[in-house]
């Protein structure tokens, strides 16, 4: 009986033994799978905080002519399909003030699709995929818009050629605008020109200073006051 007795406690231990070896590997699987899970979620984690960083950087680039440190910038919210926009840039009024005010004046662009908004929302992201390749490659596309496209009318792939015309990659300009890649950015000055209030085009602001009932001449004034302004 004693025996009996022995084997069956021999047996129960051994069965509580491999309960529980069976519950650790479990319990180590278990471990084994949350750590993969948040090594991987950490790790996309991160790359999306990194891909939304780099974003947020590309959102804030502009295009640039003139001295980038130069004190007085001067930005156009301009829209492709806007006639008036088109009057001004073919006058060559940005590049006359830049000849005059040297490294003082800075000019930016920035995309406001509010005129044949289709046809000004597709030129600016053509535009915007332009500027990957370079500040250089932007404004040759962004002169070949307003010179030679048919504004209100020309395709994307239209612009695309223009742009190849120009100088720029053209497998990357394509696969830059087939992929929407910049759908968001032009949007994104579309936003900032909302919050400031902007509901025409050409809209002109001399140092965040918005000039109402702009010419080349309020231009010019509002640059020699907020130049005198700044050296006083």
């Amino acid at each position: 009986m004693a025996k009996s007795k022995k084997r069956s406690s021999a047996k129960e231990r051994r069965a509580v033994r491999q309960q529980a070896k069976k519950q650790q590997r479990n319990l180590q699987i278990i471990i084994g799978v949350v750590v993969a899970i948040v090594v991987v979620g950490g790790a996309l984690l991160l790359s999306g905080n990194s891909r939304s960083v780099a974003f947020d950087e590309r959102f804030e680039l502009d295009p640039i002519l003139g001295s980038v440190d130069a004190p007085i910038t001067l930005i156009e919210y301009g829209a492709y399909g806007c006639h008036a926009c088109e009057e001004w840039h073919n006058a060559g009024v940005v590049e006359q003030i830049l000849a005059e005010y040297g490294d003082s004046v800075r000019f930016i662009y920035r995309d406001m699709p509010i005129i044949s908004p289709a046809y000004s929302q597709r030129a600016a992201e053509v535009a915007q995929c332009g500027l990957d390749q370079g500040n250089d490659q932007f404004w040759n596309l962004h002169d070949a818009i307003f010179h030679r496209a048919q504004q209100g009318v020309s395709s994307q792939d239209e612009i695309i050629q223009l742009g190849i015309e120009e100088g720029l990659d053209g497998d990357a300009l394509r696969e830059c605008v087939y992929n929407n890649t910049h759908r968001d950015t032009v949007r994104y000055d579309l936003q900032r020109g909302q919050q400031l209030g902007i509901n025409g085009t050409p809209t002109w602001f001399v140092n965040n200073q918005r000039i109402f009932n702009a010419s080349p001449d309020t231009l010019r004034a509002a640059i020699n006051t907020e130049l005198s302004r700044l050296n006083s």
